[in-house]
């Protein structure tokens, strides 16, 4: 790679027809969310994803700092959580449009631009036209990428893969600085997208590309030490976020507490690699009573919908690895080729977690690899080389004599083969079909019959169609394949990525409205479904369940429409962890020891299906919904929202002991357990307080107390105690105490007081001003660059 060649004009590639036709089939695919009024829902995507980009342009159009999230988890930060994506450039379309079509756009928007970014480094590297349209056809709309869709997050981090890649290759190669710029800036954009797996994944193949291509000339060590640089520049260009995230990550429930068991409940079992070349292998996801897969995966549903890439696809990939001709097309060297192939075959395997021998060691030995919390996040990795060595494939076969494909179009065959057998014995050997779904899937239907002799027959279709392309000698060839490829893709893609009317989705359900009434300045706890709940559907499409949940508030619907919720689902793990730890020791109290940490958490309402819980939990109403179930909502009179003042306290040693103290007839109205107690004169504290709180200000990320205590005491604020937030009495800075295990007290004397609190993290600024001087720096080098360029450049003799 020492050598320089011609520059590459990428701007070039912009102009070409096959691109714009990646980019049609893309419009074409998603034409209802983009032109027909309708928005994708599917999954998280109306959880955590769209509520909280909401919240954030909603916070920034009031002109409040968005840095606190008050109605997840008892209160959390929001900017901070890399999860929601919230300083990656597309959040400006929340600014602008409608949430829904934002959202739309988004999705829709970034699975093009994955297979467009695709195309342009297939060109890059010198692949034809057609065989990069391949190349983007297999990186966008395989099965892992289109899964993506309501994974929101590692979405938007797919297009800077083969982006990253491009242009640190075409530096090396160039020794042009404004490339090493370009890649640098798209690394910095993939981590502010927060999936750090997939960042991850794009520098360790990054590593393995530049090792490899310096067998052509440069030193390894120097090749190691630039990619040190380059990962030291992209972590400093991206820390306004990545500070904050770490400050946040080290609160939550992820650090230092994991378990391997914990790592590898997402694994791939084994009969699920079938997957990868039978479309629809689990079943239908977006039908929910035609889904048989459950038994094979963990929760009974896919972390990835789907992972298929095609018996096509995967077979040109292998040829492209382990051919060993260096015929010069493309700039893809034998050992790159095999270096992509094993990144391939790894990422499948690893992706087995559990299920593959040595797991456990490999957790234990290569901490790196926690990183990716679900083995099954691994199977991303794949499809960056898949896409490549299928594109390479296509060239050099079909610049080549017939023979050149021949043992592919053999092995194509055997496959056509063994699907058409499948097929037949599914279809008329009723005791081995049965065996295959006993065995399988541990339950015996005749739709689950009818979807597996459909997987193989269209499994059987494309082989046998990519067998006859491979060894004819026609002129189409190429068009061909990628054609049959693409058709392959979007056929075996279909119900990926559901849609609904965006009227639909965003109307706010009546017990929102309620909850928003009842709650006050308190907050909601939703209980646990009874294990027996039956949703009567009018079909069987996955947004019923959706339009459910959203009816009855399940999980932490709640938040969306503003509602304070407490004690519910920690969906990503970065929730606080002595809040996380209090929700599981909840879930399994008896109504009777739930009340106290209830209303210790500021909890003024309950959503229940039990009908009398307790004498103290009022029910004030039915919530309507589609169910064999009726749920309740419940008013608690003994939550101290939005503050109270206590007088009296006791001390615990450590959080054992706060809990235990707690579970033993404890009122926080009247009481106050303190876990850091030595910062309080003991001697001044009395068993009774009275008072007046008045609740002058709630913001996100602020509030202001005027209190009136006629003998001094505790003000127990049911807020999360936390890293960042400021108080102050009267304009003196004081120390909060943790109280309650998980919440906040300020000691107040006699007299009238106002206390103000305020979150102001130290990381942001920190954070947002590391990334400010590292682009700066990155830009004077790069004009430095060019200087040097310039002043080098030889004169022409006069």
């Amino acid at each position: 790679m020492a050598r320089r060649r011609e520059t590459v004009r990428v701007r070039a590639f912009l102009r070409e027809f096959s691109l714009w036709s990646l980019v049609a089939v893309g419009l074409a695919l998603f034409h209802r969310a983009l032109f027909f009024g309708e928005t994708f829902y599917f999954r998280d995507l109306w959880k955590p994803f769209l509520p909280q980009k909401r919240l954030f342009a909603e916070m920034l159009a009031n002109g409040i700092l968005p840095l606190w999230d008050p109605y997840l988890h008892g209160g959390q930060p929001l900017l901070a959580n890399p999860n929601f994506s919230l300083l990656y450039p597309s959040q400006i379309l929340y600014l602008l449009l409608d949430p829904s079509l934002a959202l739309s756009l988004e999705v829709a928007g970034h699975i093009i631009l994955a297979g467009v970014a695709m195309y342009l480094l297939a060109r890059a590297l010198g692949l034809s036209s057609s065989s990069a349209f391949l190349a983007g056809a297999v990186f966008g709309y395989c099965g892992c990428t289109l899964s993506l869709g309501n994974l929101l997050n590692r979405l938007l981090a797919m297009p800077y893969m083969p982006l990253t890649i491009m242009y640190s290759h075409l530096y090396a190669v160039e020794r042009r600085r404004s490339r090493a710029l370009c890649a640098i800036a798209c690394g910095m954009i993939q981590a502010l997208a927060g999936s750090p797996e997939t960042s991850a994944l794009t520098l360790a193949l990054l590593l393995a590309w530049l090792l490899f291509a310096a067998r052509e000339g440069a030193r390894p060590l120097r090749v190691i030490g630039g990619w040190l640089a380059f990962c030291a520049a992209v972590l400093a260009s991206a820390a306004v976020l990545i500070v904050p995230a770490i400050e946040m990550y080290l609160q939550s429930v992820r650090a230092g507490t994991g378990t391997f068991e914990s790592f590898a409940e997402r694994s791939l079992h084994p009969w699920r690699l079938l997957d990868l070349i039978l479309p629809g292998f689990l079943g239908p996801v977006d039908i929910i009573r035609d889904f048989w897969g459950a038994a094979q995966l963990d929760r009974g549903s896919p972390y990835l919908l789907s992972i298929y890439f095609g018996a096509l696809a995967l077979s040109l990939a292998i040829f492209g690895g382990v051919e060993p001709s260096d015929s010069g097309h493309g700039h893809l060297a034998p050992g790159i080729r095999r270096m992509l192939l094993a990144f391939m075959l790894g990422s499948i395997l690893l992706s087995l977690g559990r299920f593959l021998p040595g797991a456990r060691l490999l957790y234990e030995w290569a901490p790196p690899i926690r990183i990716f919390r679900f083995p099954e996040k691994l199977l991303i990795g794949a499809a960056f080389p898949c896409a490549l060595l299928a594109a390479w494939a296509v060239d050099r076969i079909l610049a080549s004599p017939p023979r050149a494909g021949v043992w592919l179009a053999r092995g194509l065959w055997v496959l056509t083969v063994a699907a058409v057998a499948g097929a037949a014995l599914m279809a008329w050997c009723e005791p081995g079909s049965i065996a295959v779904q006993q065995m399988l899937f541990d339950r015996v239907a005749p739709h689950i019959s009818r979807g597996l002799q459909l997987s193989l027959a269209h499994c059987a279709v494309v082989s046998v169609g990519g067998a006859l392309l491979v060894s004819s000698s026609g002129r189409g060839r190429r068009a061909g394949l990628a054609g049959l490829l693409l058709l392959d893709l979007l056929v075996a893609g279909r119900g990926l990525n559901p849609t609904a009317s965006r009227e639909l989705l965003s109307a706010q359900p009546d017990a929102a409205r309620l909850a928003r009434r009842l709650a006050g300045p308190g907050r909601l706890y939703r209980d646990t479904d009874p294990p027996d709940v039956y949703i009567y559907f009018p079909t069987s499409s996955t947004l019923y369940q959706s339009l459910w949940m959203n009816a009855v508030l399940d999980e932490f619907r709640a938040s969306a429409y503003h509602i304070p919720v407490v004690f519910h689902y920690d969906f990503d793990g970065m929730a606080p962890c002595r809040t996380v730890f209090l929700g599981g020791l909840v879930e399994t109290l008896p109504w009777r020891e739930r009340l106290p940490f209830l209303s210790s958490a500021g909890v003024s309402l309950v959503l229940t299906a039990d009908p009398a819980p307790l004498p103290e939990l009022v029910r004030l109403g039915r919530v309507e919904n589609r169910s064999n179930t009726e749920f309740y909502f419940c008013s608690n009179n003994a939550g101290i929202a939005p503050a109270c003042l206590v007088g009296s306290y006791s001390s615990a040693i450590d959080d054992r002991d706060a809990i235990e103290q707690m579970l033993a007839g404890f009122d926080p109205r009247k009481r106050v357990v303190l876990s850091n107690a030595p910062a309080v004169d003991h001697a001044s504290a009395s068993n009774q307080a009275s008072g007046e709180i008045r609740l002058v200000a709630d913001r996100p990320g602020g509030q202001i107390f005027d209190v009136r205590s006629e003998s001094g005491g505790f003000l127990v604020i049911p807020q999360n105690y936390y890293p960042g937030w400021r108080t102050s009495v009267d304009g003196v800075t004081t120390a909060e105490l943790r109280a309650n295990y998980a919440f906040v007290a300020v000691r107040l004397g006699a007299g009238r007081h106002l206390v103000e609190r305020r979150y102001q993290p130290w990381t942001v600024p920190v954070g947002a001003g590391i990334s400010a001087l590292a682009l700066l720096l990155l830009i004077l080098w790069t004009m430095w660059g060019r200087h040097d360029e310039h002043t080098r450049r030889p004169v022409a003799p006069s």
